[in-house]
């Protein structure tokens, strides 16, 4: 899991991947307590990857 903090406008992103099941989920927080505040949600299946 891993998150970060987008400047200047304080948007959140946090990123959760599952190598185990081969999944990820993400969520955001874009633009907060502003008219343009956004809320998104998404996840996946990781067809493949390779640990280095």
């Amino acid at each position: 899991m891993f998150s970060w903090l987008e400047k200047p406008h304080y948007s959140f992103v946090t990123v959760v991947l599952n190598l185990a099941q081969n999944t990820m989920q993400s969520s955001a927080i874009l633009n907060p307590q502003t008219e343009e505040e956004m809320s998104l949600f998404h996840s996946g299946i990781i067809k493949s990857h390779t640990l280095k």
